[in-house]
């Protein structure tokens, strides 16, 4: 933001030099949604514009977190059940089958 006013500074946009800003802003973004979201906006503010492209970040970046954490726990089911599986072989079937009993209640 800060470099976009530098340049902007430079240049003679006058009065618009928000309007430009927002409008490097909007092409510039690599988020169809964010992209999406922007260009619904009818009377889209630099204000608004930079609301918007800061909620879509912190929004991607808590996906990521919930996807890594998703990923983590099924990567943890996925290994308890291959030891509860470990386990079952072991076991004679009557047993298998009061363990089996046990767990569906």
């Amino acid at each position: 933001m800060v470099k976009l006013r530098k340049l902007a500074a430079s240049c003679e946009y006058k009065d618009m030099t928000d309007d430009m800003i927002r409008d490097r802003i909007v092409g510039g973004i690599v988020d169809n949604q964010v992209r999406k979201t922007l260009l619904q906006e009818s009377k889209l503010t630099l204000a608004t514009c930079i609301s918007v492209v800061q909620s879509g970040e912190a929004t991607a970046a808590h996906v990521k977190t919930m996807s890594h954490f998703t990923t983590t726990t099924s990567d943890k089911t996925l290994d308890v059940n291959a030891v509860r599986k470990k386990r079952l072989v072991s076991l004679s079937l009557s047993q298998r089958v009061l363990l089996t009993l046990s767990l569906s209640v």
